[in-house]
Parts: C-alpha cells; sequence; structure tokens
C-alpha cells in the first residue's frame, strides 16, 4: 500500500508531480516545466505551472499557466507540505542516433526525463513503483481517501505528454 504521508504534491491531469521544483526536462524541444507554489494575499496557496526555455526550470518562465488552488486534500495539491517526505520514479526516455556514418559512432541521449511523485495516497489515488510492476496509478474509491481497502482499485494508464 502506498504510504498515507503527504508531501509537497499535486495530482493534475498530467500526473502526480512534487512541487517547488523541475519535474520535466526535454532536450528535444528545449524546453522544461515545474509546478510551483505562491502565497496568496488572503494567506491560501496557488500553484502555478511555469515552463521554462531550456533544461532545468531556469531563468523567467516563458508561459504561466492559470492558478490551482492548492491548500491540501480537498484540491489535491499540498503547498507547504514537507518536500522531504516525497519519493520520486524518474523516467528517462532515450533515443539512439545511428545514420549509418562509420566515423559517427552510436550516440544515446537523454531526449525527455520526467520525475512522479510515488509510494503515496493522494486523495483516493494510489501511486506506487516497484521493480516487478513499474510505476502504477490506482484509483480508490472516493470514500477511501487513505488508500486502506485494496479491492477497490482500478489501475489507471498514464501518459507523458
Amino acid at each position: 500500500l502506498p504510504d498515507t504521508t503527504i508531501c509537497d504534491g499535486i495530482v493534475c491531469e498530467q500526473g502526480p508531480f512534487q512541487l517547488d521544483t523541475c519535474v520535466y526536462n526535454s532536450t528535444e524541444n528545449d524546453l522544461s516545466f515545474g509546478y510551483f507554489c505562491s502565497n496568496t494575499s488572503n494567506g491560501e496557496w496557488n500553484a502555478y505551472k511555469q515552463t521554462y526555455s531550456g533544461i532545468g526550470c531556469q531563468g523567467n518562465p516563458i508561459s504561466t499557466g492559470d492558478a490551482i488552488p492548492c491548500n491540501g486534500e480537498s484540491d489535491s495539491c499540498y503547498c507547504g507540505a514537507p518536500s522531504d517526505n516525497c519519493l520520486h520514479s524518474d523516467i528517462m526516455v532515450n533515443y539512439t542516433n545511428n545514420n549509418n556514418d562509420e566515423s559517427q559512432p552510436c550516440s544515446n541521449k537523454t531526449k525527455e526525463s520526467i520525475s512522479y511523485v510515488v509510494q503515496v495516497c493522494m486523495d483516493s489515488l494510489g501511486i506506487t513503483c516497484s521493480n516487478t510492476n513499474g510505476l502504477r496509478f490506482d484509483l480508490y474509491a472516493s470514500d477511501d481517501p487513505q488508500c486502506t481497502n485494496p479491492d477497490a482499485t482500478e489501475e489507471i494508464p498514464f501518459n507523458i505528454q
């Protein structure tokens, strides 16, 4: 079962990610993104998807998404939670370039990398990773927000976008 300890994460359309860190890098498109927290004037939290030119989420973002309320369980988003409670599954998508030119050796390069938060339960979504099953998202019943009943799961496929 996933750990029910909360980490500073967000469950969104693209996956479960840690907040305030760069979670996606693409050398092919020379882009990166992360979800970053901001405290509002009324003491509430919002998260924003920020996209950067280049890898590593460096400099100023080239785009910032709409505000996502991020105040805990009701939002499936945990700004301000401890970051050291997060475990990650880092997925690297590689390609091999071999143009049959004998003067150019094959070169392996990382095309994309994405970092998911794993081994957690966030609002009825269990995210686990194992050597046997790989990355797995299980949707538990809405009346089981702590992911305690394994009989009520539905495996959710994921896509890197």
